[in-house]
C-alpha cells in the first residue's frame, strides 16, 4: 500500500513538473536547424513558417543552416541535441527519410531519435515526360516502357533524391522498364530534360512550369491521391492506377527524441496557426504547393509508412549505401 502511495505521489509530481514546464515554455530562443545551405525556397518557406510560429510563442526562432553530406550533418546535430524544445529541425522528406538508405555514415535512427511535430507543407511531385515521348497518360507511358524495355531514361537530380526514388518506385510497382540517369542537381537535369536528352522524370510543377507552358514537356499526372486544388485539370496518378503506393514530398518540423508531449503540442499549435495566414497560403498556391499541418501522431504514422515503402523500393532496386 505504501509503495502504491509513493508511486502515485511520484507520478503526480512528474505531472505537476511537466505541466509547469509546458506553461513556462518557451522561456528562451529556439534554434531551428536546417540541414542545407541558405537561399533555397525550402529555406525561405521554413523561415516564414517559423516567423509566424514566433508570433504565437513569443520567443524568436534562430535559424541555423548546417549544410553538408546531403543533409546528414544537420540532421545528426538535431538527433544529438536534448529533447527540451529548444532545438527543432526543419527538413524535407528526401533529406530526412532517404539518407539512411544511401549513406553508410548515417548514425541516427529516423524513427527513434526524433519527435515528429508536423508535416507542414506539401510540395507535390508530378510525372513528367518530354514532348517526344509517345504518351499522354501515365498508363500509356507505362505500357510504352513495358513494350520497349530500356529505351526510355528516367532522370533524377541525384542518387537518393525524391526523383530517383520515384523512378524506382513507379518502375517496380508497374513493371515499366526504364534506365535511371542521375544528374548533379536539378538545374542540370531540367536543362537536359527540356531539350529531350531525358525522357521522363518526377519533379514539382514549379520546377518545370516554364517548359510545360512552352510545350516542351508534358505533365501526365500529379503523384497525389487526389487532384490538386490549384491544378484541377491534371489527373491524380491514382485515377489511372489506384493501387499505387505514393510518397509525400513534404517539408516538416521535428525535434529530438523524448520531447515532452505538452511542448510538442505547443510547437504544433504554433506551426498550424502560422499556416492560417492568407498571405502565406497565397504564396504556397503561387508555388503550386499547399499547407498540411497534420498532428504529431499522424506525422509519426506517415513517417513509419513512408520509411517502410522506401525500404522496399531500395531493396527491390538493389541500391547499396555508399
Amino acid at each position: 500500500m505504501r509503495q502504491t502511495l509513493r508511486w502515485i505521489v511520484a507520478l503526480g509530481a512528474c505531472f505537476v513538473q511537466g505541466h509547469a514546464f509546458s506553461q513556462a515554455y518557451p522561456s528562451k530562443p529556439i534554434r531551428v536547424v536546417f540541414p542545407y545551405p541558405g537561399g533555397s525556397i525550402i529555406d525561405a518557406l521554413g523561415r516564414q513558417v517559423m516567423q509566424g510560429a514566433q508570433e504565437v510563442l513569443g520567443q524568436p526562432f534562430v535559424w541555423d543552416n548546417r549544410g553538408g553530406a546531403n543533409g546528414v550533418i544537420g540532421t545528426e546535430i538535431v538527433a544529438r541535441s536534448p529533447g527540451d524544445g529548444y532545438t527543432v529541425h526543419w527538413t524535407t522528406a528526401s533529406g530526412f527519410l532517404y539518407n539512411p538508405f544511401f549513406y553508410k555514415s548515417v548514425t541516427y535512427d529516423v524513427l527513434k531519435d526524433f519527435t515528429p511535430i508536423s508535416a507542414v507543407i506539401d510540395s507535390p511531385i508530378s510525372t513528367v515526360v518530354h514532348s517526344s515521348v509517345p504518351a499522354n497518360s501515365v498508363t500509356q507511358l507505362v505500357e510504352f516502357a513495358r513494350r520497349n524495355p530500356g529505351k526510355l531514361n528516367c532522370g533524377s537530380f541525384g542518387t537518393g533524391s525524391v526523383a530517383h526514388i520515384y523512378c524506382e518506385l513507379i518502375k517496380i510497382q508497374t513493371g515499366a522498364d526504364w534506365v535511371h540517369v542521375p544528374f548533379k542537381g536539378a538545374a542540370a537535369l531540367i536543362t537536359d530534360f527540356s531539350v529531350g536528352r531525358v525522357d521522363l522524370t518526377f519533379l514539382t510543377v514549379g520546377s518545370v512550369l516554364q517548359h510545360w507552358k512552352a510545350g516542351k514537356v508534358r505533365i501526365l499526372a500529379m503523384n497525389d491521391p487526389t487532384r490538386y486544388k490549384t491544378l484541377p485539370d491534371l489527373p491524380a496518378i491514382t485515377e489511372e492506377m489506384p493501387k499505387l503506393e505514393l510518397l509525400g514530398n513534404w517539408m516538416g518540423l521535428l525535434a529530438p527524441a523524448n520531447l515532452p508531449p505538452a511542448v510538442t503540442s505547443r510547437l504544433h499549435e504554433a506551426v498550424v496557426r502560422s499556416l492560417q495566414s492568407a498571405e502565406f497560403r497565397k504564396r504556397l498556391e503561387d508555388l503550386y504547393m499547399g499547407p498540411i499541418g497534420n498532428r504529431p501522431e499522424e506525422f509519426s504514422a506517415q513517417l513509419r509508412r513512408e520509411y517502410a515503402l522506401v525500404a522496399r523500393v531500395v531493396k527491390a532496386a538493389g541500391i547499396q549505401p555508399e
